[in-house]
Formats: C-alpha cells, sequence, structure tokens
C-alpha cells in the first residue's frame, strides 16, 4: 500500500519535513513618505545624495568638502546678513567670493549656472569679500 506525503507516492517510508533556515540577511527599512510633499521629497534625496556634515569643522573645512563632491557655487550666511542684508556667495574653481544682497542673490546664482554670464561679471558687479566684517553685537 502506498501513502500519500506532499503528493508524492511513498511505499513504506516515513518523510517528515523539518523547516530549515537557508540563509539570514539583515533589512534595515530605508522608506521616503510621499505624503510630506515633493520638497520633502527632493530634500530627502539631496540628503542622502550628499552628506556633508556642517556641524563640525571650521568653514575652510566646510568649503573643502563641498569643492570635494563638485558644488560651484556655495552660499554662506553669517552675522552680516543682519546689518547689511547680504550674503557671501563663493566660486569653487577661484574659490573667490563676493558679497550679494539677497535680493540680487537667485539672479546672480541662475546666471551662472545657466551660464548667461561669468564669475569674473560677478566680481566685477558685487564687492569682494575677504573675511568676516562684522561680530555680533554685546549688548
Amino acid at each position: 500500500m502506498a501513502r500519500r506525503l506532499n503528493n508524492y507516492a511513498v511505499r513504506g517510508a516515513t518523510h517528515i519535513m523539518q523547516p530549515q533556515q537557508l540563509c539570514m540577511v539583515d533589512v534595515i527599512p530605508s522608506v521616503i513618505e510621499p505624503s510630506f510633499g515633493i520638497g520633502r521629497i527632493l530634500y530627502t534625496i539631496l540628503e542622502h545624495s550628499y552628506r556633508v556634515d556642517d556641524s563640525s569643522g571650521s568653514i575652510g573645512r566646510r568649503y573643502a568638502r563641498t569643492d570635494e563632491i563638485g558644488i560651484p557655487f556655495g552660499v554662506t550666511i553669517d552675522f552680516d546678513i543682519i546689518k547689511t542684508d547680504s550674503v557671501t556667495l563663493r566660486e569653487r574653481n577661484s574659490t573667490r567670493q563676493v558679497r550679494v544682497k539677497i535680493s540680487e542673490l537667485a539672479e546672480a546664482v541662475r546666471g551662472l549656472v545657466r551660464g548667461w554670464f561669468v564669475w569674473a561679471d560677478v566680481e566685477a558687479k558685487y564687492p569682494a569679500f575677504s573675511g568676516q566684517e562684522s561680530t555680533t553685537s554685546q549688548e
């Protein structure tokens, strides 16, 4: 007489199936939740693509890190923004900096990125910046 075990005919044999662990993989879930809107998604993608630790080191090391990953222009917001309503715009290749009014910053960066003008044009239009011009007041 044949017994049926797992749809196979077995004569006089007892077959016991035991689960076996073949391999083990640790999985760390990584999810980007789209319900936050497109701005949050883009921020998350950029954050994971360009991990730059801005909390440690001097400004020079931060500039070096951004130069290393290929960011052509950098904007630095410092304490002078309170007095002058301007920020520092830095070009990677020459490492030179200029002070640009916040209201003109988008136009300057857009023109540089789209090739409407070159860095020499920006240097001719805006004042050069060589270091911190002021400190916070101790009132």
